[in-house]
This record gives C-alpha cells, sequence and structure tokens, in this order.
C-alpha cells in the first residue's frame, strides 16, 4: 500500500478508501454485536445494566462508544473509556477518551496499572479500575497496543 499518491499523503482513515472501509467494517460489526451481561442480570432489576445498556452517556449510546472505541483501536492501536462514577461509586457515565492524549503507566512502588491522560496542558491520573483500555497486539511488554496503520506505512 502506498503511502502517497501523486503527492499526497493517503495513509490515514481519512485520507485511504481502503483503511476507512475496513475501519467502518470492523467497527460497525463489532458495535453491532448483542452485548451480554456476565448472570443473566436483569436490566429491569438491576440499575447498573439499565444504565450502561440505555444512558451510558448523554451523548452516546452503548453501540456508538463500542464504535469509537473499535475505530480507536484499529486506527491507533489503543482505545479508552473513562469510567465515571458517582459519590456511591455507580455508574454515572463513559466518556471515550482521544488515544492521543491517554497514556498507561505503570507505579513502580506498588506494580499497578494507572493512565495518563493529559487534557489542555494538565495531567490527570486515572486507575485501572476507572478506565477501559481495548488495544491491538501489544509489542515487548509494553502497555499499549501497536498501531495497525503505523505497521502498514513501515511496509512500503
Amino acid at each position: 500500500m502506498a503511502a502517497f499518491f501523486f503527492g499526497i499523503e493517503n495513509n490515514t482513515l481519512e485520507t485511504n478508501e481502503n483503511i476507512f472501509s475496513v475501519v467502518s467494517r470492523l467497527a460497525n460489526s463489532v458495535s453491532s454485536l448483542p452485548f451480554k451481561l456476565y448472570q443473566k442480570y436483569d436490566p429491569q432489576t438491576n440499575p447498573f445494566t439499565e444504565k450502561l445498556m440505555n444512558f451510558p452517556n448523554p451523548n452516546y449510546s452503548l453501540d456508538e462508544i463500542f464504535r469509537i472505541l473499535e475505530v480507536a483501536r484499529n486506527t491507533n492501536g489503543n482505545g479508552y473509556a473513562l469510567i465515571m462514577r458517582d459519590i456511591r461509586m455507580k455508574l454515572e457515565m463513559l466518556v471515550p477518551i482521544n488515544p492521543s492524549h491517554c497514556e498507561p503507566v505503570m507505579d513502580i512502588d506498588n506494580h499497578e496499572l494507572w493512565y495518563r491522560v493529559t487534557n489542555q496542558g494538565k495531567s490527570y491520573f486515572i486507575h485501572n479500575s476507572d478506565m477501559i483500555h481495548v488495544k491491538h497486539i501489544m509489542g515487548n511488554g509494553n502497555y499499549k497496543g501497536i498501531s495497525p496503520i503505523s505497521v502498514l506505512k513501515k511496509l512500503e
């Protein structure tokens, strides 16, 4: 796959029809799969499942969040969503995060995984129990997935 076509960069989701069509098909397939919860939780009796299934975010449905995570995973190699909780630690909402603003880091004292999220010059550290991280193949003990587009660029 050539990175340049008539002098125009042609290796991103926005500029390459092949990449766009493959990523779109994968993301739409994953996001349209039925979502089942472990131990058959009943949304009628469990407020967590009702919140997750119907109102995970005021701007996105659950399948849209899955689609966003899958597109990020298939282009950047990583998709992130912040699990926001209320004062009782119940699910308040899921917020997709731009992968370029998120970096997994290991606490050297207790060996726990944290995520550094940067926004407007500030860094926030989020514990792994409050972050959904979907990733492509990881390399060399890294906690981040490898970007498929970066791999394809190197094959030229």
